[in-house]
């Protein structure tokens, strides 16, 4: 294990017992922090025409993309800065949809796939304002059946995907120039991410080993990296879905514990410094136990390696000034947060309120 960097904030479980009912606190630096008031505030609902929304990003100009799917089975953007989200995009295709939505390079990407026939294929818009969208071609040689695009500041696209055989794909987009990655496909799950400074993270699970390979030059060359971490009494598994965000260049990445010793598992976040590829250092920033007001981590967005937000069913987690916060929404309020986003003055959040009738609302929480 690598020595312990600034980021590194331990955060334990604890048992308080009050009338009969376990509630845990979370114990950060040795401090015992009691669940915090929620700072989430609801801003606007979306129209009942849109099936899913799939992907949330925030743009500098303070403006916030939620993409997705309506009930027509078309792709669709919406755009929100104050009032109602105003739809500003709908694709032309039938049986189309957008998986994710980000901001780079002065545009605004949104990716997703579209059905051609019995052939899927991937569907990928973009603007420079947030009002006027054009499609942009994604060669169909390189095998994507979707796409979701992380664009860079100078330009510079990664695209991630899958293919017709179920394999992960990568390809990058340079001024015009595109290029297929050589990355393994072998995964059994897996997640990609892409740091400010450019480096990307791909990790991915095979035979309950997480494995992560780091590339520094745009995807010229990958150094592999086996992920362990120490836990007392605690060990970790394949989980059913991998969740990782950036901070910086730290990686935050969610993970399940399972205890050794006794049937007792915490749900919790590893982070990943920020040292060359090949020599990183891991450890678990936050766990805790399923308990009043925590169940799952389903979405994380980092404004820097000290703060940002976990959020999940009835779970909403703050990283603030390097203290894991519980924050206790209230029992009237029963918020299925799954897409978080960083935007330059505060998070923006989806909650899927109704999971019948697909009820989405936008909340924010304000930078203190």
């Amino acid at each position: 294990m690598a020595g312990k960097t600034r980021f590194q904030v331990k955060a334990t479980r604890a048992l308080l017992w009050a009338g009969g009912v376990a509630v845990f606190i979370l114990l950060s630096c040795g401090e015992a922090v009691l669940p915090q008031p929620t700072r989430w505030v609801e801003r606007a609902r979306f129209p009942g025409s849109i099936k899913r929304i799939n992907g949330l990003t925030a743009a500098p100009d303070g403006a916030v993309y939620a993409v997705g799917e309506t009930d027509d089975s078309k792709a669709v953007i919406y755009r929100y800065k104050g009032g109602s989200p105003k739809e500003v995009y709908r694709g032309p295709y039938g049986s189309s949809r957008f998986d994710s939505v980000r901001c780079g390079g002065g545009r605004i990407w949104a990716g997703g796939s579209r059905v051609v026939g019995k052939d899927y294929l991937p569907y990928c818009v973009r603007s420079s304002d947030g009002v006027n969208w054009e499609e942009f071609e994604i060669p169909r040689s390189l095998g994507f059946v979707g796409v979701n695009p992380y664009p860079r500041a100078d330009d510079f696209v990664w695209f991630g995907g899958g293919t017709a055989a179920y394999r992960e794909l990568f390809a990058t987009y340079d001024r015009g120039v595109w290029k297929k990655l050589n990355v393994p496909s072998e995964a059994e799950g897996s997640e990609f991410v892409v740091t400010e400074g450019g480096r990307a993270y791909y990790y991915y699970y095979k035979n309950e080993v997480l494995t992560v390979l780091i590339s520094d030059d745009r995807g010229n060359t990958w150094t592999r990296e086996t992920v362990e971490v120490e836990y007392p009494l605690y060990e970790i598994r394949k989980p059913k879905y991998i969740k990782m965000a950036a901070a910086g260049e730290t990686v935050y990445l969610k993970t399940d514990l399972y205890g050794k010793e006794e049937d007792f598992n915490l749900v919790g976040v590893v982070a990943r410094d920020e040292a060359p590829p090949g020599r990183g250092g891991y450890d678990v920033a936050f766990a805790a136990p399923h308990g009043p007001y925590f169940t799952d981590i389903k979405a994380m967005a980092f404004r820097s390696f000290s703060d940002g937000y976990a959020v999940g069913p009835m779970t909403s987690v703050a990283l603030e000034d390097g203290r894991w916060l519980k924050e206790a929404t209230p029992e009237s309020w029963s918020p299925m947060f799954h897409l978080v986003a960083t935007g330059p003055y505060s998070y923006w959040a989806i909650v899927d309120n109704t999971a019948s009738s697909h009820d989405y609302i936008l909340y924010e929480a304000t930078f203190e």
